[in-house]
């Protein structure tokens, strides 16, 4: 079973605006999901074990990360339309500042796995200030004339 489903998104919306939205195919909300779940990913994958958040399922959720996703699929299932109401585009505001706090951190670029390794296998070097501060990157050169 998924982390978040169709039938948690009816609580975000009614069945009949979700049907409106969608227009019965299941696959948008398949990939607003999908998005959602990866948008998440970039703020939490920085220091969270995000399969174990994910892996969770019922009542072992938790429920900040998942109102957080569903404000998130809500908010990409609408990216279909001309216009996304205010207060859906509010919550997805309210979403990424909520996500950005749990992280202590913006998304880095580094965050999306790369083939073959997690994040957390790579060389990474942090400070107390800041989660990570690079990312087996080369020295800076200072190069004066």
């Amino acid at each position: 079973m998924a982390f978040l489903t169709k039938d948690d998104l009816k609580s975000e919306l009614y069945e009949e605006v979700l049907e409106a939205i969608t227009r019965g195919d299941d696959t948008r909300i398949d990939t607003a999901i999908g998005l959602a779940l990866g948008e998440a990913q970039n703020f939490l994958g920085i220091k969270y074990d995000v399969d174990d958040i994910y892996g969770k399922v019922g009542a072992e959720r938790n429920t900040t990360v998942l109102r957080l996703i569903k404000d998130i699929a809500v908010f990409r299932l609408y990216g279909v339309l001309e216009s996304t109401p205010e207060d859906i585009q509010t919550r997805y505001d309210s979403a990424r500042r909520d996500l950005e706090l749990i992280a202590g951190t913006a998304p880095k670029g580094h965050t999306i796995p790369l083939v073959g390794c997690k994040l957390k296998d790579l060389d990474v070097e942090t400070d107390e200030t800041r989660s990570i501060s690079y990312i087996n990157r080369a020295p800076s050169r200072n190069n004066y004339f």
